[in-house]
């Protein structure tokens, strides 16, 4: 029951805000993007759908949520940089959710949830955890070089993306000890809040 009113809450307040202060230019956009995240939600619930890669559906719906206003509301072409740092945030996102679907695979076999790495052996989820680990920190890699060729000043952005992105892999590393002591979700969603630190050193 009190998630049930925090859902009605959460659902009013959103309403609100859609109707009262959302520009224009994100309502049609924002509709396309929950119509997607309710089309993920019913074929996650699809228990026949067991290969469904729920953990890069809600990656890629996450960083396109987070990444749309902006975006759309600076209307000017986005630069190299930009692209390179949205892809390495989805990437982030995406080890977040595959190192919780390793840790979490037996509770979410009970619980009858198509988490991917139930579908895995262990070796090829390290793989593939591995291969998403080099890949978003190349993408980090290129944003900071570009951000340091091209303004200087910027480059506070994509290192705090990669600090972000070395959290997560260090989680990976130490998923034993976090998993034994359920501090795993602490440390990896409380990550996400580094994000806001080049707001602290904004001019």
């Amino acid at each position: 029951k009190p998630l049930l009113v925090l859902a009605l809450l959460d659902f009013l307040l959103a309403m609100y805000l859609v109707v009262f202060h959302l520009p224009r230019e994100l309502i049609a956009p924002g509709l396309v993007l929950a119509a997607c995240s309710g089309v993920h939600l019913l074929l996650a619930q699809w228990n026949r759908l067991k290969a469904y890669p729920k953990e890069l559906v809600i990656a890629i719906i996450y960083a396109c949520g987070i990444w749309l206003a902006p975006v759309i509301m600076s209307r000017q072409p986005v630069d190299p940089t930009g692209i390179l740092l949205f892809v390495q945030f989805g990437g982030t996102a995406f080890l977040n959710l595959w190192l919780f679907s390793i840790m979490e695979a037996e509770h979410d076999a009970r619980e009858a949830m198509p988490a991917a790495a139930q579908f895995r052996s262990d070796h090829r989820s390290v793989f593939l955890f591995a291969l998403a680990a080099i890949g978003t920190v190349s993408m980090g890699t290129g944003a900071l070089a570009l951000s340091l060729l091209r303004n200087a000043v910027q480059f506070r952005w994509p290192l705090t993306f990669l600090l972000v992105s070395a959290v997560q892999i260090l989680a990976f590393f130490v998923r034993e000890p976090l998993r034994a002591r359920e501090r795993y979700r602490l440390l990896c969603d409380g990550a996400f809040l580094l994000y806001a630190l080049p707001l602290f050193f904004l001019p």
